[in-house]
């Protein structure tokens, strides 16, 4: 296969169901990395939209690979290898939650909120934070900080 016809494969991959994704991991037909690349190219190209506070690329493609690796096993959890983003008012440890403020621009939790950890405890990958409204006051999602 063509490295043109493998990228328009996990692209079309990266555009299916979190169901129809998983899938195509479980049957080995997509490599989670390739698709987390994919998708994060995708959220840099268009990052001038403002949709992502931050992408973050190299724990997302650390996730990948560390899915790629393990052998297909019953000890998959029922979303290995699905990458989701996060609203970035949840905390995932190691990345920035700011809720959409500057004035926690700094806060990066060790721990992450519990709907956060039973995702990562399934196999999904995060591949970033999205953005919102300053603290969640609003319903725009406009931010004067963060676009």
């Amino acid at each position: 296969m063509s490295s043109n016809t493998t990228r328009q494969t996990q692209s079309a991959i990266a555009d299916a169901s979190a169901r129809d994704v998983v899938s195509a991991f479980k049957q080995n037909t997509a490599r989670v990395a390739t698709v987390v690349e994919t998708l994060l190219e995708r959220a840099e190209r268009s990052a001038w939209m403002g949709a992502m506070i931050a992408i973050e690329r190299s724990s997302a493609l650390q996730q990948a690979a560390r899915c790629d690796a393990r052998d297909r096993s019953p000890t998959w959890g029922p979303l290995h290898g699905l990458p989701l983003v996060v609203k970035d008012n949840i905390d995932v440890a190691g990345m920035p939650t700011t809720s959409g403020s500057p004035v926690l621009a700094g806060h990066v939790p060790q721990t992450s909120a519990s709907a956060i950890q039973q995702l990562l405890n399934a196999g999904a990958v995060i591949l970033g934070k999205t953005n919102l409204h300053e603290l969640c006051f609003g319903i725009t999602s406009h931010n004067a900080t963060y676009g």
